[in-house]
């Protein structure tokens, strides 16, 4: 009984820590990708409507990976996973900061101030992108590599209590 309530503790860990935390990650990937995407949207096209109705779809997306992304916050379990977390936050903030100002100038409906956010976005914009991306995708596969090694480890567990139960009942 105590090796079963012990299972199961485990066995939820590993489904809110990794299970979860790689569902977060990858949706805050997908939503990262999504505002990058509405951010080109809006320095491609002409169009206010159009710009207007992209700009509200990236601020949804930024609030869907803020949200993503803090809740990967609440399930690392290793110093080198906050580690990667806080490098990530910390290269967030530049990132925003400067996709906000390609934004600004991009929305605009002077072709020059288009044209130089284009410039922008794949010289400054897009290099961040990559990095931060990579660093998310780090932290997927560290959190892939510890639920399989704790998954692995459960099933062994489990292998070697029946072994013991069935040993306990063969000489009773």
């Amino acid at each position: 009984i105590i090796a079963m309530i012990i299972m199961a503790f485990s066995y939820s860990n590993a489904l809110v820590n990794y299970g979860f935390s790689q569902g977060d990650i990858g949706k805050a990937m997908v939503a990262f990708a999504d505002a990058r995407s509405a951010t080109r949207a809006i320095i491609g096209y002409s169009g206010e409507a159009v710009v207007e109705s992209v700009m509200a779809v990236r601020e949804e997306k930024k609030a869907e990976f803020d949200n993503c992304f803090a809740a990967v916050k609440e399930t690392l379990t290793t110093e080198e996973e906050q580690e990667l977390y806080d490098n990530i936050a910390r290269e967030l903030e530049t990132y925003w900061e400067c996709d906000e100002k390609i934004v600004s100038m991009g929305a605009n409906a002077v072709l020059e101030f288009r044209k130089y956010a284009q410039t922008m976005t794949v010289e400054e914009l897009d290099p961040q992108y990559d990095v931060i991306y990579d660093e998310l995708s780090r932290l997927m596969e560290i959190n892939v590599t510890q639920g399989n090694t704790l998954s692995k480890a459960l099933s062994i567990i489990s292998i070697v209590l029946a072994v013991v139960l069935f040993a306990i009942i063969a000489t009773v």
